[in-house]
């Protein structure tokens, strides 16, 4: 080995351990691994072969940086050498064909170049890499010259890195010949005077690289990098803060405003401009945005009482404040709701997590993450894998996802040696909109083996005319085209193929299949021509073109005919080598943004739009003049609400308004929203578009015909507007290349609405947060949250005893903590919830501030806290046990009021057994809507939206109805108005007489039931005036 190792390396070694000759080092590491620095020159390795692309659509593929995209372990950064052949082992130069090679981007087959029609081989490549993966990188640019003075000479320097993509061996590093840095001397201008021309340096100071995006193109991976740049007079965190409005509680009036919120000022959450590197280029901030510098204390007089606020009121580059994001959701199948038990969850080739008995699962997803796709997979093999897009809310909010799965069809027996025909179609009575079609001896095993024997052959199709299947639908139904865009597909149909050995199980592959499509059920002929066959890429996400379709025209008997008729197929062609799911789909470019803005209440106010909302849009099948019978859906997308609403991407036609219809759903964490009312009569002010538009979309909620059905989405036609008619170009909907007319369009524009129906509840923050952005976490001893990775919720479940539901109401002050004790952290209302198994009795699960240590983790507070019901209440009666423990854990509040309760916060997560529900989660909603789910329930593992009084109540206060002791005129006057205005008349005349008889008594004719009362009580008025009438004669 000694003869043939480099000098470099006999070099290096000498001069690490001299202790050892260079000879001897080398043979001793030769016994356990060859050394990195001891290889001989031209030493390499081939890698496995690749074959990510088919000779279909434009030609064969096998560019390096998609194959980097799905191998990126399994190539190295520089390959020496490539090799290209057939899978019929045909070597790229034996075949005729024109091809193109090269080391830095693959090797591709273009179909046209090739002569006589031909169209290229299926090729599969492999590259030639060393072991030792060692390269210098690019050399970096020119660095600022080292003065900046004026007519002055300094040195610029650039450098550059020797890689391994290998660990190396202690006291060594990679070997790369050359030097790691070069300088050259630079000059500055002459001193000429101040110049006005902006230097190269001063545009690159304030540009901050915001956007990193790949897509995966079927033939190449393309990367896009977006520059933001900042003008020096606009900075990008100003000190000055932006309004930002408060809501105040119910009964909190400001004199001579009567507004119901408060400004208290907002920082945006702006990345800062990133420092330029050495090198020159632009770099992000080190993890600073805009933050909260400074904030002061205020009072807000509300007429009555005081109400304590923490305002910002200056703004500067701080910390960025990095949450947590999540995925959460539940995985049933579509048939019947059975949950998905156990799954596994994929996230590209890696396995993230399981499904939990109930089918329910949370991710967290890194920050960096631009694209998510999930694929759950059944090991039962009772469901279909199912590839999912989810949208996720960078800002932090957890996201809650309703899964839908396909179940499996049952497999049926088939031979292998014989054609076989399998009906695509799920409709019962109707034709199936397909076939599969498999030649004899078309089976094969991984090795390439022909099967032969019994096929278990189970086909899942996702027929559009059936609409509950949408929800169901894998990927988002995008492909990318030749240009890197991403575009939308509108399906006529999807199916999962999974063939299997008798007996093994195994699963088999099969080449030379044909797919057939009915023409009669492509209602659009413009579609026709440009229908594809498509596969999705479980990684990606993204369709990718299996093949085109060519026509044929047979003779058939369909479903129920007596006679056979002649019919039209597309006939495409597949081959079926790994489980993916196949798609008959075509291109639209008919599209629009539909504009949807989400609310907290029915009152529709601009400073109460709701963010992350998830707002889905189910494209359906057009109606006569393009309609098939039933109405079919073609497309299934969800978006995400931001401050400013959504905006759907939805196919729409310009010619007939009811081409396209549409059936738009809204859901926050699992919660489906209302929709505006289309009923008994449109109005344009509560839907949120004007007329004659309106008509034209013709808007109907889903409980339009049918008071019974939910409220929870609205159907309307999608007309594409006339941008030549004044009404139509204010939206709801945009044309397609509109997108920033959209997503920009002001609150007063036309957009639809959908709104939460909650019950009366109001929480307020002395330091103000809006949980459905994490970023907008303040550091300060009063947040109510002390922690933004770390999210404590604790409720208290009170009952009620009374006729009527009771609006409880907690105030949450500092108990021990030397800078909080009696200062207010926040007030939260609930209105209790009514029992509907127990007469008279209702329950509230009331938040209250969680003891612990506050933001700076130095010291616990146990926060003070008042449970008041608010009406003609009485406390009756406290759980045992959360007496006894606040009892045995000092100090002890003081409890002397009968209308509250007052206690010094657990600080231990204490459950149900003392009514106390605590729950800690990455996001505060999950936290706050498992704690309510077990408060409800009244368990500490359950859940429950019913409410159960009985259980788990730590509180109990009786709350009776105050009677009427005596009728208002209005209420007699309604009961008995005969009696009553005759009564007027008598004590008019009476009152004439009054004047001189003062001391004498008069009998009024009130209601029976009040008699009693009214004697009585005239009686011992005339028995005062006796008794004073004496005492004045007396003196």
């Amino acid at each position: 080995f000694a003869a043939i190792a480099p000098a470099y390396c006999l070099d290096l070694v000498a001069r690490s351990l001299t202790i050892f000759s260079s000879s001897f080092f080398c043979r001793l590491k030769l016994l356990v691994s060859i050394s990195p620095l001891c290889l001989p020159p031209g030493l390499t390795e081939w890698t496995s072969w690749f074959n990510i692309d088919h000779p279909g659509g434009n030609g064969d593929y096998e560019r390096l940086e998609a194959i980097r995209f799905y191998y990126r372990e399994r190539v190295c950064a520089r390959p020496t050498a490539m090799e290209a052949r057939t899978t019929d082992w045909v070597a790229a130069a034996d075949t005729g064909e024109i091809v193109h090679s090269s080391l830095e981007k693959g090797f591709w087959c273009i179909n046209k170049e090739q002569p006589h029609g031909r169209i290229c081989s299926n090729y599969h490549v492999r590259f030639q890499c060393p072991p030792v993966q060692s390269y210098w990188t690019d050399w970096s640019e020119w660095g600022p010259c080292s003065t900046t003075v004026c007519n002055d000479v300094g040195v610029q320097v650039r450098q550059r890195k020797c890689v391994s993509a290998q660990p190396m061996p202690l006291l060594f590093v990679p070997a790369c010949i050359g030097h790691h840095a070069e300088r050259r001397e630079c000059s500055t201008p002459p001193c000429t005077g101040q110049s006005t021309e902006m230097t190269r340096l001063q545009y690159f100071v304030k540009c901050s690289l915001t956007v990193y995006l790949q897509i995966k193109k079927k033939k190449h991976l393309l990367m896009l990098c977006i520059i933001l740049f900042t003008a020096k007079e606009s900075p990008a965190c100003n000190s000055s803060p932006e309004m930002h409005l408060v809501r105040l509680p119910m009964d909190c009036v400001q004199p001579g405003t009567h507004s119901k919120y408060y400004n208290a000022g907002r920082c945006p959450h702006n990345k800062c401009p990133g420092s330029l590197d050495f090198d020159m280029r632009c770099r992000d901030g080190a993890g600073f945005c805009c933050g909260v510098q400074e904030m002061e204390s205020r009072i807000i007089d509300c007429g009555t009482y005081k109400l304590p606020i923490r305002a910002v009121i200056q703004c500067s580059c701080q910390k960025c404040v990095q949450p947590t994001l999540l995925v959460r959701g539940r995985v049933v199948a579509a048939d019947n709701d059975e949950p998905l038990r156990f799954g596994h969850i994929y996230i590209g080739k890696d396995r993230v997590g399981t499904t939990g008995y109930q089918g329910g699962f949370t991710l967290q997803i890194t920050p960096d993450t631009q694209r998510l796709v999930v694929n759950f997979v059944d090991p039962t093999q009772t469901f279909i894998d199912t590839p999912k897009v989810f949208i996720f809310d960078k800002k932090g909010g957890s996201i809650y996802h309703n899964v839908k799965v396909m179940r499996k069809q049952t497999p049926v027996d088939i031979n292998s040696s014989e054609t076989n025909f399998i009906d695509l179609g799920e409709i019962k009575g109707e034709d199936p909109i397909g076939q599969l079609v498999i030649p004899p001896n078309s089976f094969h095993k991984d090795n390439g083996e022909v099967y032969e024997g019994t096929v278990k052959a189970s086909v899942t199709f996702i027929d559009p005319r059936n609409i509950t299947t949408a929800a169901a639908t894998p990927g988002d139904l995008n492909f990318v085209d030749e240009e890197g865009d991403m575009l939308p597909l509108r399906t006529y149909g999807m199916f999962s193929v999974d063939f299997r050995d008798e007996t093994s199980k195994e699963v088999l592959g099969a080449g030379a299949v044909q797919v057939l499509l009915d023409t009669q059920h492509v209602k659009m002929q413009e579609h026709i021509p440009k229908m594809k066959l498509w596969s999705l890429n479980p990684d990606t996400g993204v369709w990718e073109e299996e093949s085109d379709f060519s026509y044929s025209t047979t003779t058939a008997g369909g479903h129920g005919r007596s006679k056979r008729e002649e019919r039209t197929f597309l006939i495409g062609n597949m081959e079926i080598r790994e489980r993916r799911l196949f798609n008959l789909d075509v291109p639209e470019n008919r599209r629009c943004y539909v504009k949807v803005r989400a609310y907290m209440s029915d009152k529709f106010l601009p400073t109460e739009q709701l963010e992350g909302v998830v707002i889905s849009l189910i494209n359906l099948e057009p109606k006569p003049g393009y309609s098939s019978n039933p109405r079919a859906w073609g497309r299934f997308d969800s978006v995400l609400t931001g401050p400013n609403g959504a905006c759907l991407p939805a196919f729409c036609d310009a010619m007939r308004p009811d081409a396209y219809t549409a059936y738009v759903t809204a859901m926050l964490g699992g919660e489906e929203l209302e929709a505006a009312p289309s009923s008994p009569k449109m109005n344009p002010n509560i839907i949120g578009v004007s007329q004659p538009y309106l008509d034209k979309l013709d808007y109907q909620r889903s409980d339009h015909e049918d008071p019974a059905l939910k409220k929870t989405a609205f159907r309307i036609n999608l007309a594409k507007p006339n941008q030549n008619n004044l009404d139509e170009t204010n939206g709801p909907i945009y044309p397609y290349q509109n997108l920033l007319s959209c997503e920009n369009a002001p609150f007063d524009a036309n957009h639809f609405r959908f709104f939460r129906v909650e019950k009366d509840k109001y929480e307020y923050n002395v330091v103000p947060f809006e949980e459905n952005d994490l970023t907008t976490w303040t550091g300060d001893y009063l947040s109510w949250w002390p922690n933004p990775q770390e999210f404590r919720a604790c409720f208290i479940k009170v009952k009620i005893h009374g006729q009527k539901e009771v609006m409880v109401r907690s105030r949450n002050l500092g108990g021990t903590h030397p800078e909080t004790r009696g200062k207010l952290y926040g007030i939260r209302d609930i209105r209790s919830t009514r029992d509907m198994r127990e007469a008279n009795t209702s329950a509230a699960c009331l938040e209250f501030k969680c003891s612990g240590m506050l933001f700076d983790q130095a010291e616990v507070d146990r926060s003070l806290i008042s449970v008041i019901p608010q009406g003609n209440c009485r406390k009756i009666g406290i759980n045992g046990l959360l007496q006894e423990y606040l009892i045995k854990h000092p100090p002890v509040a003081q409890n002397n009021e009968s209308h509250a309760f007052t206690m010094l916060a657990p600080v231990d997560p204490l459950g149900h057994n003392y009514g106390i529900y605590t729950v800690t989660d990455q996001n505060p909603r999950v936290a706050k809507e498992i704690a309510i789910g077990r408060c409800f329930d009244g368990t500490s593992d359950g859940f429950s939206r019913e409410m159960k009084s009985d259980f788990g109540v730590a509180l109990t206060f009786s709350c009776p109805e105050r009677k009427i002791n005596r009728e208002s005129l209005f209420q007699r006057l309604q009961t008995n108005p005969g009696q009553t205005l005759s009564q007027m008349a008598r004590d008019m005349r009476e009152m004439e007489g009054l004047q001189g008889q003062r001391s004498s008594t008069q009998v009024v004719a009130f209601p029976a039931e009040q008699r009693g009362r009214t004697q009585s009580r005239r009686a011992s008025s005339a028995n005062r005036r006796r008794a004073s009438m004496r005492a004045q004669q007396r003196q």
